[in-house]
């Protein structure tokens, strides 16, 4: 645990002062995210990553994936535990992310706390009418996260 925080701990503090990452760095920071929740939430957290290769060189916001999930362990919490699913893949010069949760559907009342709110704005300021970013609840409970690869700042 010590060595997983230390490494998401150098990833967030970003002395280089980046604002872009690949997705490949994104998900190594989100690993080491993850194997502390693993070791907070033992076999109640399920996680399934499904990545293609030919998106781990897209370009994205850094820190846009980990408030996301953390959202996603928060609310996907249901009878048989949490199970939280990534998926990215590259489509017609987009990137497109999906984070599934086992939790109850997005309802109409849906409150936007601080992680999402900073994670739309983060894709409002690098990629303004470039990104769009969706909350589903058919036919899987997940967050749609679209980027346009062909317009990177």
């Amino acid at each position: 645990m010590a060595l997983a925080l230390s490494s998401f701990y150098k990833y967030i503090t970003n002395k280089s002062n980046e604002s872009i990452s690949t997705l490949s760095e994104e998900l190594e920071m989100l690993e080491n995210y993850l194997k502390i929740e693993k070791i907070r939430f033992e076999e109640v957290l399920k996680v399934d990553l499904d990545i293609n290769s030919n998106a781990s060189e897209c370009r994205l916001p850094r820190l846009l994936l980990q408030p996301l999930v953390e959202n996603a362990i928060k609310y996907g919490y249901n009878e048989h535990g949490i199970s939280v699913k990534i998926t990215a893949e590259k489509v017609d010069g987009q990137l497109i992310v999906k984070i599934f949760d086992s939790g109850t559907k997005f309802g109409p009342d849906m409150q936007i706390g601080f992680g999402i709110k900073s994670v739309t704005q983060k894709l409002d300021l690098l990629y303004p009418e470039k990104h769009t970013i969706e909350f589903k609840s058919s036919p899987s409970k997940h967050i749609l996260i679209k980027i346009d690869q062909n317009e990177i700042r």
